[in-house]
């Protein structure tokens, strides 16, 4: 039986309330509905080069001489370390920036330097970031487009002359080939794509 993963974006119970199974249908097919969600969960992730659920990550990222610094997952929930040090060391107190001395701005995951500090230094790797980054709670409209994809892959996998599944003995999917994205939850996802940075 295939396990719903930590950071899947919905719930089996979203989409078996949603589209109304019996209980039958939901004890037969939730081992495929696990799997889609599974599927469409890390699809979404993918297209919008970011992680939506909230977790703790390790950075280190290069010191460009300006005051800012932006996490690569977002928003911006803690930030529990925060470090320049063009040794690359990371173990001088000296080189970890006091939480006083910065501002985050969350929602565009922007760590910034004032106070008694200005700017970053220069430097390869040389600012390690400990954070949380992330939704606690997933935005409905992001929700809501999981559940929209779900509903067309599933009802699309019922109707097709060839199947797009392949069977393992006990009889759950095993591999599930995603259609395109649909274009209703595209445009939901457009909206939280992690926009390119031109340098």
């Amino acid at each position: 039986m295939p396990i719903l993963d930590t950071y899947a974006l919905i719930q089996l119970e979203d989409v078996t309330e949603t589209m109304q199974f019996e209980a039958s249908e939901i004890v037969s097919e939730s081992g495929l509905f696990i799997n889609l969600i599974n599927r469409i969960s890390a699809r979404m992730e993918t297209y919008c080069s970011r992680k939506f659920k909230v977790r703790e990550y390790t950075e280190y990222q290069d010191g460009d001489g300006s005051p800012n610094v932006f996490t690569n997952q977002y928003p911006i929930t803690t930030v529990s370390e925060l470090w320049d040090d063009t040794e690359v060391l990371f173990t001088s107190i000296n080189d970890q920036i006091s939480s006083s001395d910065f501002l985050i701005y969350s929602e565009e995951g922007n760590i910034r330097l004032y106070n008694d500090e200005t700017i970053f230094s220069k430097g390869h790797q040389n600012i390690k970031i400990i954070y949380s980054g992330g939704y606690s709670t997933i935005p409905k409209d992001l929700e809501l487009a999981c559940i929209d994809w779900f509903m067309t892959e599933y009802r699309g996998l019922k109707v097709r002359t060839h199947s797009y599944m392949t069977k393992s003995a006990g009889g759950a999917s095993s591999m599930i080939d995603l259609q395109a994205i649909p274009r209703e939850v595209k445009t939901v996802l457009d909206s939280y794509k992690k926009p390119k940075i031109y340098i």
